[in-house]
């Protein structure tokens, strides 16, 4: 990125076959040619921050309306819609490229248990195929749901679930996620840690960092907030507090320095 005035890193995301961008909290760049700011989601023409942009979801003001944002976090684009984490809303909203406002499909229901399988607390990342079923990391309910498209509620917890902790059936506030050959990994903030964990499996095994513990090796992590995984395997983290990007090659549990540090 040509941007250096962000204090801290918030995520990185792949795209064909190298790294996109290193994504700040207050700049964020999502995808290849999408940002969202002050509630609005944007496209550029190119791959650096841009003055002005063309508006493709949200208004000017936030907002739980259809038409509305409020501080999203993350946009999927699939065909022609985008799968938008509308976080303070606490659901996942899909916005047809081109129209107005978008379509409610997961959460945004306030009330019953805050547990329930049809709400979301504080959602961060949202994975979608070309069906709509989705995989959404609920952060403060500390679990991953499965969400079949067009279904009322998520069907199944696939990670985490079991409250908030340091087990490795459980997670503690994760950040980010992504999905490479049939499991997740999980960046699990407070834990410190990245979790993989294969679909279908009862617990995760640990990935990267250690469990409850920070601090500047490079296999350690100061509160891990995003992740991804490239095409030969290799992942790539977030690692916000200590300002740097690692990536961890197949078999391998010291990381590499690629940004930052």
């Amino acid at each position: 990125s040509e941007q250096n005035d962000s204090l801290y890193l918030h995520e990185v995301a792949w795209c064909n076959n190298s790294p996109l961008d290193i994504l700040g909290v207050e700049q964020l760049l999502v995808q290849q040619t999408k940002w969202f700011r002050n509630g609005v989601a944007f496209r550029t023409s190119n791959l650096s921050y841009a003055s002005s942009g063309t508006q493709v979801a949200g208004s000017t003001g936030q907002g739980g309306q259809n038409y509305q944002l409020r501080f999203p976090q993350q946009v999927q684009v699939v065909g022609n819609n985008m799968y938008i984490v509308d976080r303070n809303n606490n659901r996942i909203i899909r916005w047809a490229i081109g129209a107005g406002s978008g379509t409610v499909v997961a959460g945004g229901v306030n009330q019953g248990p805050f547990a329930a399988m049809n709400r979301l607390r504080d959602p961060r990342t949202v994975i979608a195929d070309n069906a709509g079923n989705m995989y959404i990391l609920d952060r403060n309910n500390h679990r991953v749901l499965y969400w079949p498209a067009g279904a009322p509620a998520a069907t199944q917890v696939v990670a985490g679930g079991n409250g908030s902790g340091i087990a490795l059936n459980q997670l503690k506030d994760p950040s980010d996620m992504a999905l490479y050959n049939g499991a997740l990994y999980i960046a699990d903030e407070d834990n410190h840690r990245v979790v993989k964990w294969v679909l279908g499996e009862a617990q995760g095994t640990l990935f990267a960092g250690q469990s409850g513990i920070t601090g500047d090796s490079y296999d350690l992590f100061n509160n891990p907030v995003g992740i991804d995984v490239d095409s030969d395997g290799s992942v790539y983290v977030v690692d916000m507090e200590n300002n740097r990007v690692l990536r961890f090659d197949p078999g391998e549990t010291m990381g590499v320095l690629v940004a930052g540090g």
